[in-house]
């Protein structure tokens, strides 16, 4: 069971970015994840129309085990997300975070960097419990995903996409009537977003 002070901060940081924590997974999704011992027993999934985190649990005592959880909830993850992207008709990013059960020893932290440094099919954080007084210092390993760090989401701006006035050959105009693309970027947005400042 993933702890409840790690869900609620991964949760909080998730939602400030415009993402949605499942409550119920589908049927249909928990079958991407297979029968592994380690992912599907403690799947949390969030969702945003960009991406999708997928939250599960791993052991750090034996590295065979290690890397068949890592491989299935990497494979089930990129099925979820290919099957979401053949609906929407666009890309979404993954982000994979394992919360290992414990403090990896020295061997495992070279698999572990493996890992976070593949960046086949999805993005890839391992955390883990680690000295601290506070929940964001013991998983101070949860803020290297980059997506978590964005500036917090507000609403009216995050569903707001291209004004109504939309055209792609004003914008291609725009462009080459200005001396650089830079100018052409900057009064492309004060005209179409009323952007000031720039």
């Amino acid at each position: 069971m993933v702890p409840k002070e790690f869900l609620r901060l991964v949760d909080t940081l998730a939602s400030s970015v415009g993402f949605k924590l499942l409550t119920e997974i589908p049927s249909d999704v928990s079958n991407y994840f297979g029968e592994s011992e380690s992912p599907a027993l403690d799947m949390v999934l969030w969702q945003a129309p960009h991406a999708h985190i997928y939250l599960c649990q791993a052991s750090c005592d034996d590295v065979a085990k290690f890397e068949a959880a890592v491989e299935s909830a990497q494979n089930g993850l990129d099925e979820l997300i290919a099957t979401e992207e053949r609906k929407v008709k666009r890309v979404i990013d993954g982000y994979l975070l394992i919360l290992l059960r414990g403090k990896p020893s020295e061997e495992m932290l070279g698999i572990v960097r493996k890992w976070e440094t593949n960046t086949r099919v999805c993005r890839k954080h391992i955390i883990w419990k680690d000295d601290g007084e506070s929940t964001e210092e013991k998983f101070r390993r949860l803020f290297r995903t980059t997506v978590l760090g964005l500036p917090v989401v507000d609403e009216a701006i995050a569903g707001a996409g291209l004004p109504e006035n939309y055209d792609p050959d004003e914008i291609g105009n725009q462009f080459k009537s200005k001396t650089s693309p830079n100018a052409a970027a900057r009064h492309f947005l004060k005209k179409t977003f009323l952007v000031r400042n720039l």
